[in-house]
């Protein structure tokens, strides 16, 4: 049941602390999250001027403003996308809003589908005063959740202990960056999550569906593993697009393999063979036409 831990940290708690629901505290501001810059980094591909833009000025405005005035801010959109670069509501908007989209310095969308019940998790806190929220709770999600939305998601209570390691950021998070503020939380895992003892593994490697090579590019790997799983689990019954969303629901497990064996990252992606009505392991006979003409899931 992964779930999403938001900085925003419980009356008493200190910047440069830490938590088991856990803080670990010190000063300043997590990164910025400009909109243009956003829109740079995270998608290369879409101009500056894309409709992407207006949809994310207008979640920067609901992140940064007061609570009492989301409730209608969807009715308000048009005045929302009025906020222009440069002015001093933009100005806030990117100093301040702190997206829950992303993992974070401070927690976020960590999407880790084995921190189920009994987990502990150690998140920095950059911000005196601070709150702490939770959510996107997840009955079941595969490593990666790579359909983006395809984890099952369930609504549902968390019960939590929250504790403050005060000094835990200096006692046991080295910055790995040009500042303090360059450190990331700490899991430790539960003793419940999906347990498979079977599992048929797909491989990728850095080379793309063109035949380009990228240079030890994790990403590349992984994504070609769940391309190669997805074509291989079509032939017994399934379409493409089944297959997708369930490599994001199902409990498989995704592993950056290897990261050193220039030029190649190689990333796998194991899928529990417990999860099927049928065998889809390879077979000397292959699967037969019934399957391969005829599938049955999509009648």
């Amino acid at each position: 049941m992964p779930c999403r831990p938001a900085c925003w940290t419980p009356a008493g708690a200190t910047s440069g602390g830490t938590r088991p629901a856990c803080y670990l505290s010190s000063t300043g501001q997590p990164s910025r999250d400009t909109t243009v810059r956003f829109e740079i980094d995270a998608y290369p591909d879409d101009e500056p001027e894309d409709t992407f833009t207006n949809t994310r000025l207008l979640i920067d405005y609901a992140l940064a403003c007061k609570a009492e005035e989301l409730v209608s801010y969807v009715d308000k959109a048009c005045n929302v996308l009025q906020t222009q670069e440069g002015t001093a509501e933009w100005e806030k908007i990117a100093n301040e809003a702190a997206r829950t989209i992303p993992g974070r310095e401070n927690g976020g969308n960590c999407d880790i589908k084995n921190l189920g019940r009994g987990s502990k998790v150690y998140l920095p806190v950059f911000v005196e005063g601070a709150n702490l929220s939770t959510g996107d709770m997840h009955f079941s999600q595969g490593d990666g959740e790579v359909s983006f939305c395809g984890a099952i998601e369930m609504s549902g209570f968390l019960e939590l202990k929250c504790e403050i390691i005060r000094g835990g950021m200096k006692e046991y998070l080295t910055p790995v960056g040009p500042s303090p503020l360059h450190v990331n939380p700490i899991f430790e895992i539960g003793p419940v999550e999906p347990r498979f003892s079977e599992w048929l593994v797909f491989e990728g490697i850095s080379v793309d569906e063109s035949g380009k090579q990228h240079f030890l590019d994790a990403s590349v790997a992984y994504k070609r593993a769940v391309l190669n799983a997805i074509e291989y689990l079509s032939r017994f019954g399934y379409s493409k697009e089944q297959v997708y969303i369930l490599l994001s629901c199902c409990p498989c497990e995704g592993r950056i393999s290897g990261i050193v064996d220039a030029p190649n990252a190689v990333a796998t992606l194991a899928i529990p063979t417990a999860i099927f009505d049928q065998d889809i392991k390879p077979k000397r006979l292959g699967n037969g036409p019934k399957l391969r003409r005829f599938p049955d899931v999509l009648r």
